[in-house]
């Protein structure tokens, strides 16, 4: 999927979904009370994107989603989903948990990979300094150099 979205003009949008909480979940209640969170997680994730198959876990409490060919007020519309979604969950289960949930959408696909993984962290990084649930995209039309 990664190759198709890299060599057009087509929006691409890559989300992160990062969780804090889930040590406290894991010390306090065990692991796998850490594990069902997680799971819960990744089953809304799944439910609230347009194709599932673009939802994957990339790190301990981090997970991607990958919209290509989607619109930036969509990519908006989804990515609130997203958040408003586990929220709800969170409510439900009780359980005290922070969700950040941050993207980059390219206008025009990005020169490489790993300029779209940069630029995704950049935004996650500012996302969690506000340290509240909270969604934040970001529109790149010319990306800025790594180095």
């Amino acid at each position: 999927e990664m190759k198709r979205p890299l060599s057009g003009e087509q929006p691409l949008t890559l989300a992160y979904v990062d969780i804090d909480g889930l040590k406290w979940i894991n010390s306090r209640l065990g692991p796998v009370a850490g594990d069902q969170a997680l799971c819960t997680i990744a089953q809304t994730l799944i439910e609230r994107m347009p194709r599932k198959e673009l939802v994957a876990r990339v790190g301990g409490t981090v997970f991607a989603l990958l919209l290509p060919n989607t619109s930036t007020d969509l990519g908006r519309y989804i990515l609130d989903d997203v958040l408003t979604n586990l929220k709800e969950r969170r409510q439900a289960s009780g359980q005290p948990m922070t969700f950040y949930v941050s993207a980059v959408t390219y206008l025009q696909s990005p020169k490489n990979v790993g300029e779209l993984l940069y630029e995704a962290e950049r935004v996650l990084n500012r996302t969690r300094e506000r340290k509240t649930d909270d969604s934040a995209l970001e529109i790149v039309e010319r990306a800025q150099p790594l180095i």
